[in-house]
């Protein structure tokens, strides 16, 4: 109680320093319950399945009745201002217990239930709240892991992913694309895509790390997520785990420069690529930022070695003056007739323009 009660303290003060209103959320898991609340001594032989890893947490079924209790808190919640709603640990948990989730047939055999209807009524029913109270827009989102269930988060408005392959390991052998085009887009269940940090130091000399390492990892993680379109949660974190900031900053500088959130403004992800923005080899992800006369072209190595190539335009359908220009997005540097070098499992993002 008493580190909840520091956690809330300390959000509170965070949000007295901001200079804007804010839109809060807050962590919640609907998995989890306190071991020693009253409400799971009444209704545990129906919510509680089994003991979990985290201190003094029970993990708990979706139930009617434990959903019933999970949104009248965030019903009450919103009331108060918390506008989102954060559900974690959205996957598949076996009820294996016997009771109202799971019986013994006449043969002696037990069947559990896997939950999946009850997920889907929970993220359905926080959604019709979050309407009913005029919430707009919304903010909903469930923490699918690497468990994309379509029936059950179509009414939520993000996912978030990656959470299964923490470590030293290049992202390009831990998610290949098909993994990144199956669970990772949003686009199936029509939400924003986001995707955890997940670098963390395991055998590596800390020198290299800091020299070479941990800079590396977090542009071979943008080189697949930027021509995606995924967005990443920049978390907190201790000092050179889950993401270099500063390098993941300077890779979206440019995007902000180009201001990617204007109407004019199409975005052309690698698995959707019309021709228009091409010269790269078929290991290389191309995606594109267009608006009428400009376009900021994203190329994600997937291979272990260096690429060289010529971009090359449709000039027609992008739009783009007949003389144009072609500068590096991070540094501004020219970028010589459109001639890019990409080394193994990078990312570089070209700015195309007026040539004048």
């Amino acid at each position: 109680y008493e580190i909840m009660k520091g956690c809330r303290n300390h959000t509170y003060l965070i949000c007295l320093r901001n200079d804007v209103p804010s839109r809060m959320f807050k962590y919640s898991d609907p998995t989890l319950c306190w071991a020693r609340s009253e409400e799971l001594g009444r209704f545990g032989r129906e919510w509680s399945e089994r003991k979990s890893a985290y201190t003094d947490t029970q993990r708990c079924f979706l139930a009617p009745s434990y959903i019933d209790f999970i949104l009248y808190y965030h019903w009450k919640e919103a009331l108060l201002g918390m506008t989102g709603i954060y559900f974690d640990d959205m996957y598949p948990m076996t009820c294996r217990v016997e009771g109202p989730n799971g019986r013994t047939d006449e043969t002696g055999q037990f069947h559990g239930n896997f939950g999946i209807l009850e997920m889907r009524e929970l993220v359905r029913r926080a959604a019709v709240m979050q309407h009913s109270l005029g919430q707009d827009p919304r903010f909903l989102q469930v923490h699918m892991t690497n468990c994309l269930l379509v029936p059950c988060f179509g009414f939520a408005t993000s996912t978030l992913s990656w959470e299964d392959h923490f470590g030293e390991k290049i992202f390009q052998e831990k998610f290949s694309v098909d993994y990144v085009r199956a669970e990772s887009l949003g686009l199936q269940v029509g939400c924003e895509a986001v995707a955890l940090d997940g670098i963390k130091r395991r055998e590596h000399d800390l020198d290299d790390w800091k020299k070479r390492y941990f800079r590396f990892l977090t542009r071979s993680q943008q080189a697949i997520l930027l021509p995606a379109g995924v967005k990443t949660w920049l978390r907190p974190a201790m000092p050179y785990e889950r993401l270099d900031r500063k390098e993941l900053l300077k890779m979206l500088e440019p995007l902000g420069r180009f201001k990617i959130w204007e109407d004019d403004v199409d975005f052309v992800a690698f698995f959707d690529d019309d021709g228009a923005v091409s010269g790269a080899p078929g290991e290389v992800l191309t995606a594109s930022y267009r608006r009428p006369g400009e376009v900021l072209a994203i190329f994600g190595n997937t291979i272990d070695r260096t690429v060289e190539f010529d971009i090359r335009l449709d000039g027609a359908k992008l739009k783009l003056p007949r003389e144009v220009s072609f500068s590096d997005g991070e540094t501004g540097e020219n970028v010589r007739s459109g001639h890019v070098t990409l080394p193994p499992y990078d990312v570089r993002i070209i700015r195309i323009g007026n040539g004048k």
